[in-house]
């Protein structure tokens, strides 16, 4: 049931990609989504129609005491980071502080302008 949840979330993923968006699996239950110029609200915007629909679909395929949950980390920033691996990395530690502020969250890293806010949407 598991596996069949990941081909559920990757075809979400690609349904509400914009055009010139990339996708990957990075491996485990871990993806990676890239969008060049948008605004911290369409990312937003994107990751709870992503975390409503994973909601439903798990609620439906899974009958389990604890919800299986959808947790989002992201980054926003203006100055390319050295490297992919460095751009990845941001990610996941913002993923990690979704994970640690209760699950079910996108946080959201603002690295815009010299700013580091982070925005937490439950």
């Amino acid at each position: 049931m598991g596996d069949r949840l990941l081909v559920v979330l990757s075809e979400m993923i690609r349904s509400v990609l914009p055009d010139g968006a990339v996708a990957a699996r990075l491996g485990g239950d871990e993806f990676v989504i890239l969008l060049s110029n948008t605004s911290r609200e369409r990312i937003v915007e994107v990751g709870s129609i992503l975390r409503q629909r994973f909601h439903e679909a798990a609620s439906q395929a899974f009958a389990t005491p604890d919800a299986v949950t959808l947790s989002i980390g992201g980054t926003s920033f203006d100055q390319r980071p050295a490297s992919l691996g460095a751009l990845i990395e941001q990610g996941d530690a913002a993923l990690y502080d979704s994970k640690r502020g209760g699950r079910d969250s996108i946080c959201l890293v603002d690295r815009t302008h010299a700013s580091e806010a982070a925005l937490q949407t439950p």
